[in-house]
């Protein structure tokens, strides 16, 4: 069973005491057992609660926007694990060894995956989202994850406040062909909030509107 959540707040609380800045990371695994993949029968979970210093990101990538390519690599598709965050990133990790040290002349710093139906899903470490037109005004649109992917707290928050904001919100399937005909992109997680995305491969897409108001909005529900 998964520990209380008073326990792991309590926990948290320790381990971050003093600490004005930093990134905790909470891991909870089923626990030990003997060998074979089978659980024990009476299984107690282990946490592993860990505090490392703040990440600083280029003042660039917000106000710019960052170059994004596409990978290689592709998700497999398992229902079962779709949305969670599960400690099996092996994927992720060839995909990033893809321009690893290989000097690209677009520098890329972040990579789109799609699965092996050829849809888009999200980043190596980030939810997409893309801004589209639909003949009675702008929609905003995030690849839907039943087979696969990560459904990341960022992108739930972005979701919600721009519901509240009077936004239309699609989950969607999207194919790169999609994503290529939207009039804004962003990319989206818990350490670096919200990244527009000025180039994807070889297309620009400019720093729009929404992107910002919606950065504006996320700021101002962390504060």
């Amino acid at each position: 069973a998964m520990p209380e959540p008073t326990l792991l707040l309590s926990e948290a609380m320790s381990l971050c005491a003093g600490e004005v800045n930093g990134v905790l990371k909470i891991i909870v695994t089923r626990g030990t057992g003997e060998r074979g993949y089978a659980p024990p029968a009476q299984a107690v979970t282990t946490r592993v609660l860990s505090l490392s210093s703040a990440v600083i990101f280029p003042a660039e990538y917000y106000r710019d926007g960052v170059s994004v390519r596409v990978c290689d690599t592709r998700l497999a598709d398992n229902p079962t694990l779709a949305g969670i965050k599960h400690l099996n990133r092996l994927e992720q990790v060839l995909a990033r060894a893809e321009w690893q040290d290989k000097g690209e002349s677009m520098q890329a710093v972040e990579g789109l995956m799609l699965d092996n139906n050829n849809n888009v899903i999200e980043g190596i470490m980030s939810n997409l989202f893309c801004v589209q037109e639909d003949g009675s005004g702008p929609v905003l649109k995030t690849p839907l994850l039943t087979h696969c992917g990560v459904k990341g707290i960022i992108r739930e928050n972005i979701i919600n406040v721009a519901e509240a904001a009077g936004i239309s919100v699609q989950e969607t399937t999207l194919e790169l062909a999609d994503v290529y005909r939207s009039q804004e992109l962003f990319l989206c997680n818990t350490l670096m909030g919200i990244w527009p995305v000025r180039q994807l491969e070889e297309q620009h897409f400019a720093v729009g509107p929404m992107t910002r108001q919606l950065s504006q909005a996320l700021e101002s529900l962390h504060d």
